[in-house]
């Protein structure tokens, strides 16, 4: 009880996530000495799949510092653009695209938003539907690869993270499929304009500006599914590619790439801070019997299997509206990982339907960073950006329930690829 009161008042105070744990740890130890802690945390960041969490987040911030986006969003209206409401399905093509090359969902958000939001309003688009729009496109970042989430989760729970990948492939382009009806539709009811067409001429030269950024993901999901890569060498192989292709066509200087390396150092010091802290968190409440106990009392209070899964969702729709995707991932999973093994649940299904809730956190109130975001692009209010987001919201919703629900969705496909 003191530990979670600590927690809570360090979260309310302002803390720093990573802070809070640790403190909590700390107090939850009892007589046991603080080594105790620090060999928890070292052996959670002695882990050679987490080294391909730096090298992911390097990848994506090589090719957004690049100005690839302005490339992808090209391509995607080049392919689209012609039908009505084109520069929207466009926009979420773009979102499929970058998804596969950053696996970040703030990342992908502030890259899209800065290219789309503009253009679509210029093309007539309202800012409020603009933003919204590429907030939902920007959420694919954590579901479809590489996911920084379930790179987080494959480690700490012990899962296959090439498995994860790929389970995550189908309900990602689900997602995707069901934004694209639903911009058309909303663009036939506002009677949005067509999207320019473009020349055969200018297609290919399109096309062929756009072929070496998309061989990237190829480079990641081909070579997992095939399995002629690890997770961690398709890191390393994806990067040393990027590498090459900002310097080769001189998108970024030696100065600029070193400032980026600083920028991936940090970020990755941000996220292995939490997950050590976390780990020493988990110590205590292992050794405890607290996860297993809450497990053993949920499924015998509860009946219906159902219903526990629905409250799972809310618990974990709850937490991603004020906690960082990352931050809550790591403090929930020890807890759910029981009651899904009480309820026959897979670590693949669960890992899904983790960071498929918590990652709806960029579209719901009161924090939602992705609408933050793109509201201040936008120049429209943040109330405007919720409104819109909801229909997006609702896609994401009835997908996730499938997930839920539906095990098919996310082990069809890793069974078959033997994952």
């Amino acid at each position: 009880m003191t530990g979670l009161v600590v927690f809570l008042v360090t979260l309310f105070v302002g803390v720093p996530i990573y802070v809070a744990i640790g403190l909590t740890s700390w107090v939850s130890m009892g007589s046991f000495p603080l080594t105790v802690l620090i060999d928890q945390m070292v052996s959670a960041l002695n882990s050679f799949p987490l080294v391909a969490l730096p090298l992911f987040l390097l990848m994506g911030n090589l090719m957004g510092a690049a100005g690839i986006t302005r490339t992808l969003v090209a391509f995607a209206n080049m392919l689209v653009g012609r039908f009505r409401g084109g520069l929207s399905i466009g926009a979420i093509g773009s979102g499929v695209f970058f998804a596969s090359i950053s696996g970040s969902a703030a990342a992908d958000t502030s890259a899209l938003a800065s290219v789309l939001v503009p253009a679509m309003k210029e093309e007539g688009y309202s800012g409020g539907y603009s933003g919204a729009l590429v907030a939902a496109a920007g959420t694919l970042g954590s579901i479809i690869p590489p996911s920084i989430l379930l790179v987080i989760y494959g480690v700490q729970t012990g899962t296959s993270i090439e498995g994860l990948f790929v389970a995550g492939i189908l309900p990602g382009l689900v997602v995707a499929a069901g934004m694209i009806f639903l911009a058309i539709y909303i663009a036939h009811r506002r009677g949005y304009p067509l999207h320019r067409g473009v020349s055969m001429r200018e297609g290919l030269r399109t096309t062929f500006r756009a072929l070496p950024v998309l061989m990237l993901p190829a480079i990641v999901i081909v070579g997992i599914i095939a399995g002629i890569f690890t997770i961690t060498e398709s890191a390393a192989v994806a990067v040393a590619y990027a590498v090459v292709l900002v310097l080769v066509s001189r998108r970024i200087g030696a100065h600029r790439l070193w400032s980026i390396l600083i920028e991936t150092a940090k970020e990755t010091a941000s996220v292995t801070a939490v997950i050590a802290a976390s780990a020493a968190l988990a110590w205590p409440l292992t050794r405890s019997q607290v996860p297993a106990e809450l497990a053993a009392y949920v499924t015998q209070e509860v009946a219906s299997p159902v219903l526990i899964l629905l409250l799972v969702n809310l618990l974990l729709l709850f937490l991603g509206m004020f906690l960082a995707p990352a931050a809550a991932l790591v403090l929930v999973t020890p807890i759910l990982l029981p009651i899904g093994h009480e309820l026959g649940i897979g670590s693949l299904q669960l890992g899904l339907i983790t960071v498929f809730n918590l990652n709806l956190g960029l579209l719901t109130p009161p924090v939602g960073l992705g609408l933050f975001i793109t509201a201040r692009i936008a120049g429209t209010t943040y109330l405007e950006q919720v409104r819109e987001a909801l229909p997006f919201l609702a896609v994401n919703l009835l997908v996730l329930l499938g997930i839920t629900y539906l095990p098919f969705v996310t082990t069809a496909l890793p069974s078959y690829l033997g994952h």
